[in-house]
């Protein structure tokens, strides 16, 4: 069944309404979700219902993946198909492996916010097993995460009861003094600025947005801003700021993504322009 649904406020910590009232579905409808190419899907304890994951809804919204296109057939030309394969899963892999050395740091921080250990007395993961390519990344990482002196949480996953998705946020933590959501990305290309990070803000909004939603979390560790920290192999991260009033911008970006998909598993194919 169909609803009309005004989202509002994404939360009570962020103010301003996010736009029109768009029409929502209550529940997906599984059968064609799991139908789709690399749909991930989460399954809600509380009530049992299977939520698409916030990058499945984003994979299969794209009105316009021309930039994204263009970057894969010049991968591919350069490295040959079976080529790009390969290097895209030792890229996943190495990132998968990145994020256990960031957990494993994190876990030496504590969440005791009254009482941080200075970075200088915190645990060091042992990256000496690791490939050049993971052990740089972490590099490029270290003086980041030397400015975060609280963990509310890691992989944690949130769901959002009202729009039926769910995700796996990275981190929430104390950085430079402040709560913040953060997503811990890896890439060949510099992206320094909001400007360059496709998807991702949106990715963030979404979290924070099931984040609120989900009343197993408390208040106090529910930020309203976020980082995105881009991680290289020879050169230092880059941390970009996601601002309170451009969390709420990429919300409601988000909501017209949300909407979109539900259009493709009701039709099979993106909306018109027009529509």
């Amino acid at each position: 069944m169909t609803e009309s649904v005004s989202p509002g406020k994404m939360a009570s910590g962020l103010a301003g309404v996010v736009g029109a009232p768009l029409r929502f579905t209550s529940r997906f409808n599984v059968a064609r979700l799991k139908c789709l190419d690399h749909a991930r899907l989460y399954i809600n304890e509380r009530d049992g219902k299977n939520y698409p994951s916030v990058t499945t809804i984003l994979q299969h919204s794209r009105r316009d993946d021309t930039a994204l296109q263009n970057w894969i057939d010049n991968q591919i030309k350069v490295l040959g198909f079976q080529g790009y394969r390969d290097e895209m899963k030792r890229h996943s892999e190495d990132g998968t492996r990145v994020h256990s050395i960031i957990e494993e740091y994190l876990a030496g921080i504590g969440s005791d916010i009254e009482t941080p250990i200075e970075s200088g007395k915190r645990f060091q993961p042992d990256v000496s097993g690791y490939s050049n390519r993971v052990k740089n990344m972490w590099k490029s990482l270290e003086s980041v995460v030397a400015d975060i002196d609280y963990v509310a949480a890691v992989e944690t996953s949130v769901f959002h009861d009202t729009l039926a998705y769910a995700g796996t946020i990275d981190c929430i933590a104390r950085y430079k003094g402040q709560l913040k959501i953060i997503d811990w990305k890896t890439s060949k290309r510099r992206k320094d600025s909001i400007s360059k990070l496709f998807d991702y803000p949106i990715q963030l909004s979404a979290y924070l947005g099931a984040l609120y939603s989900d009343n197993r979390y408390p208040p106090e560790v529910k930020p309203t801003s976020g980082i995105v920290v881009v991680m290289y192999e020879d050169h230092p991260a880059d941390v970009v700021d996601i601002s309170k009033a451009e969390m709420e911008e990429a919300w409601e970006k988000w909501l017209v993504r949300y909407s979109d998909f539900q259009y493709v598993l009701d039709n099979g194919h993106m909306p018109s322009d027009s529509s």
